[in-house]
């Protein structure tokens, strides 16, 4: 978008990550249309250490989403924030910029060190985390409906169990045990079992002709 004017649009096969579209169409862009002042947002899909060594060694500026699960940087930024420190930016929102002296995890500073590091100019990445109402709630609202459907899968698994124990039993369980769903088989397994009289095989087979 120049301008908040949509300028251009890119549109690729399903089955292609997004990781693999930023250099092509940033640089695709600037070709066609000579752009200045140029602001790369992009979710947390498009991060990638390729991208970032793109974006860190090209002229453009960027805000990128992290991802926060099972990231070392990501959880070096929350544990790095301070709660005296959030600034308001309206009625829902806070936000708390970081920077990171030496992250010591795998981060994106180190992609841009890398692509700057011929210049030595290598600028701080700044981290922004906010404090969002909105998502709060949304987030909550998830949870809970993933727990309510948890709870109800549980208890129809417990259900399960205890008809299995009732009709199977259990080592420990006494002989006395009523098993009512045995009344309930199948048409095909209530075929009527021939029965002899209680005597020997050898009775039997001494009447054969």
């Amino acid at each position: 978008m120049a301008n908040g004017w949509p300028i251009a649009h890119h549109v690729f096969p399903g089955n292609t990550s997004e990781k693999t579209t930023l250099v092509d169409v940033l640089t695709d862009l600037e070709k066609r249309f000579g752009l200045g002042r140029v602001m790369v947002v992009g979710d947390r899909g498009m991060v990638s250490p390729k991208n970032l060594e793109f974006l860190a060694g090209s002229r453009f500026r960027y805000l990128l989403g992290l991802t926060g699960r099972r990231n070392k940087e990501a959880a070096a930024v929350l544990d790095a924030l301070d709660e005296q420190k959030w600034e308001r930016v309206d009625k829902g929102n806070l936000v708390q910029e970081i920077k990171l002296a030496d992250p010591g995890v795998e981060s994106a500073q180190d992609s841009i060190h890398k692509a700057n590091e011929s210049t030595h100019e290598a600028e701080s990445v700044r981290y922004f985390v906010i404090d969002s109402q909105e998502r709060k709630v949304y987030e909550q609202a998830m949870r809970g409906r993933s727990m309510k459907r948890a709870k109800e899968a549980s208890k129809c698994a417990s259900g399960k169990i205890e008809k299995h124990v009732r009709v199977n039993g259990n080592p420990g369980d006494p002989p006395a045990l009523s098993r009512p769903a045995a009344r309930k088989s199948p048409p095909h397994s209530q075929t009527p079992l021939r029965r002899f009289p209680t005597e020997s095989r050898k009775a039997r087979a001494s009447r054969l002709p």
